[in-house]
């Protein structure tokens, strides 16, 4: 059940805005001063404003909605502590209100201490205490002789600073997973980086307080060292546990942009390696790499780039200096100055280096500068063919205002901001485990592409033959292709590339260079790795009770488009979406996962959003304290979700699960939904609906 806090809620007057809704804060351009041309580093507050900005005027402040209060000039003293064990469903909450916890005595002044309140939550759902958080400094007049409406307002008060997060829900299990044997990880990474044929780099690189920061990740060889780090790890330990394979991939696309195309030549390992994984030994390495030997002076870092099956060591010491302009919405432009780092040695190049690829220039960039050419002037990939050459530049252009170029905002939609675009294309599919294929698709081949639909405007929709097609890997290596997934963006391989179908703007055009145009043909070292790995997520029963555990909903809609498999150029198959949200909330979002584990993935990767977002508006409404016992699975739906899609084949479906029981909806083309049933479970509701059995 869900239960309303006891004591009454206090409601108090926003002291960051005193009610007003809306706060006066100084203007961006005040950090620079009166001056169009500005260095990044000479940031400062206080100086006086930009005459001239854009955002201000010149009076140096501005006014902005009150972000504590989200505009509405009153906040809710109120904070609730869920815990779940994700292992029975069991749920428990706790409500902390002025009144609720008595304060405690501390070297700093009298506090609210939570701990003991978080200990009874754990016990109670049968988690491990080990879910710290800070105690809830009291105002310094807050004393116990007080007058009692006085001590309610200064808890409240106190208790109103802590409400970024209104409602905190603790996810765990009874029995934790240990945390990642350093070397195990570590070998693991490594094994991978054989398998993918990429670099692993250990790096320790100085920060501006003088000590190391440490970073594990993927790299393309003979790439540049990025500018900076990604995460912060005081030792090579604290980064193997934050890295695992999919987070050391995470922009390997934009530090590859330099790294040179070759061509790969695999070679199955000769025998043994030796066991070179031992993280202590390694890091005390890099920690002695950082000192220069000769001096005696420190480096700005080393690293360990592990790459044929040895570690390569080198320190990294200062490059050239860059300047980089950017104009802010003040007007102003800042000018930060960037030291680039290189290595001190590099190792000799991989052992699975072919010959080198070439590459053109991007076609929509200008070399040598800030101008890229405008979308206004650029042949439209899917057009009728009279329109297919380049086009003239519109007058009426808001990017171009008839120029045909404009300054680059973002990076090239095409190459990235590489500048460069390859014949070629270099494709990785493995599982991970120990299955990979290596691909290599060139334009200028003439495989054999029949027709097999055209465009409204005419043109040609061709397929290729299975080497060109990732559904057929995808197969081999025992994987589904809607498992496949694009590294460089972390999202579902798009239906064409999995099943090789072109479009192209005229009969006598190259089916491979569109094909390799559309996968991406300013790919990192022309490299495209494919994943196929089931995501690794709660399911769909552990959602929904969870859940239900919160008294929330959770609302699985799906799709199926059998009515367009006949059209190559349409989406087919079932589509899949799962979201939490209040039980009051429609979830109105159109399904785009190919599989239910991807989409329960993604629903859980932005679970606490959902949390975030079932808290109650309105500052005078409680929080629930939601309580749940331990129950078990129910048992999984996906099979009877999927009959109910095909039953409206076409259409598109909602099942939503709560406490009150089910409901399946069929949307309306007005944006509305139908209720085909409502039922106290799916199988009940199924029945209802003549689609009863598991058939």
């Amino acid at each position: 059940m869900s239960l309303r806090p006891s004591r009454p809620l206090s409601v108090i007057t926003c002291p960051d805005c005193d009610g007003l809704t809306f706060t006066l804060r100084p203007c961006g351009c005040t950090d620079y001063g009166d001056r169009f041309l500005v260095d990044q580093a000479e940031t400062g507050v206080g100086r006086e404003a930009y005459r001239d900005c854009q955002v201000c005027r010149g009076a140096g402040s501005v006014a902005t909605a009150c972000p504590r209060c989200r505009q509405r000039g009153r906040r809710r003293a109120q904070l609730v502590f869920t815990m779940v064990n994700l292992d029975s469903g069991a749920v428990a909450s706790a409500s902390v209100l002025p009144g609720t916890v008595a304060p405690t005595r501390a070297d700093a002044g009298w506090r609210l201490d939570l701990a003991p309140l978080l200990r009874g939550l754990a016990d109670t759902v049968g988690l491990p205490d080990a879910h710290p958080e800070p105690p809830i400094p009291l105002p310094a007049g807050w004393h116990p002789e007080l007058p009692a409406d006085r001590r309610t307002e200064l808890e409240a008060r106190a208790i109103a600073e802590r409400d970024r997060i209104p409602w905190r829900v603790v996810l765990g299990r009874a029995d934790q997973p240990p945390a990642p044997d350093p070397d195990a990880r570590l070998a693991r990474l490594c094994a991978v980086a054989d398998l993918l044929l990429l670099d692993l780099v250990v790096e320790a690189r100085r920060t501006g307080f003088g000590d190391l920061n440490w970073e594990v990740r993927y790299e393309l060889p003979g790439g540049d060292i990025p500018a900076g780090q990604r995460g912060q790890a005081r030792d090579l330990p604290a980064a193997l546990a934050a890295t695992d394979v999919a987070e050391a991939l995470v922009d390997l696309r934009a530090r590859g942009r330099a790294a040179p195309a070759h061509e790969l030549r695999p070679t199955p390992p000769t025998g043994q390696r030796p066991d070179r994984t031992d993280a202590d030994q390694l890091e005390r390495r890099i920690f002695a790499d950082c000192v220069d030997l000769a001096t005696g002076t420190g480096l700005p870092g080393a690293q360990a780039i592990w790459r044929d099956g040895r570690w390569w060591h080198t320190g990294l010491r200062p490059g050239g200096r860059t300047e980089q302009l950017t104009e802010r919405p003040t007007g102003q432009v800042v000018r930060r100055h960037t030291t680039a780092l290189l290595r001190r040695a590099e190792p000799l190049a991989p052992s699975w280096w072919g010959d080198p690829i070439r590459y053109a220039p991007c076609p929509d960039c200008l070399p040598g500068s800030a101008l890229r050419v405008c979308d206004c002037v650029r042949p439209r990939r899917i057009a009728h063919p009279a329109d297919a050459g380049p086009r003239p530049a519109d007058p009426d252009c808001p990017d171009c205002g008839g120029t045909g170029v404009h300054p680059r905002r973002l990076a090239c939609h095409r190459c990235r901001g590489a500048q460069r675009t390859y014949p070629e294309l270099l494709v990785t599919v493995t599982d991970l485990a120990d299955r990979v294929v290596h691909l290599h698709w060139r334009a200028g081949d003439e495989p054999a592409a029949p027709q097999i639909a055209a465009q409204p405007a005419g043109q040609p929709v061709v397929q290729l033959p299975e080497p060109y097609r990732l559904a057929s890997w995808a197969h081999t290596l025992g994987v589904r292709p809607e498992d496949l997934v694009d590294t460089d963006d972390n999202v579902p391989v798009e239906q064409y590339l999995r099943e090789g179908v072109v479009t192209l703007p005229g009969p006598d055009a190259d089916p491979v260079r569109e094909h390799l145009a559309q996968a991406g043909d300013s790919r990192a070292a022309a490299r495209l790795l494919v994943l196929g790995v089931v995501p690794s997520a709660p399911s769909v029963p552990e959602l929904v009770r969870l859940a239900l555990g919160l008294d929330l909903a959770l609302v699985v809609t799906v799709q199926d488009c059998a009515p367009l498999r006949d059209d190559p150029v349409s989406v087919h198959g079932l589509l899949w979406s799962v979201d939490v949200c209040a039980r009051s909330a429609l979830s109105d979002d159109l399904p785009y996962h190919g599989s239910p584990e991807a989409a329960a993935a993604t629903c859980w990767e932005y679970v606490d959003g959902a949390f975030a977002d079932a808290v109650p508006v309105n500052p005078a409404e409680a929080i629930p304290t939601p309580a749940y016992p331990g129950v078990g699975l129910i048992d999984d739906p996906v099979p009877a979700i999927s009959r109910l899609a095909r039953r409206y084949a076409g259409r598109t479906v909602s099942v939503r699960f709560d406490r009150s029981g089910c409901v399946v909806l069929l949307h309306q083309v007005d944006g509305c939904a139908r209720v085909l049933a409502n039922a106290p479970d799916l199988p009940t509701a199924m029945d209802a609906l003549g689609l009863p059995g598991t058939a």
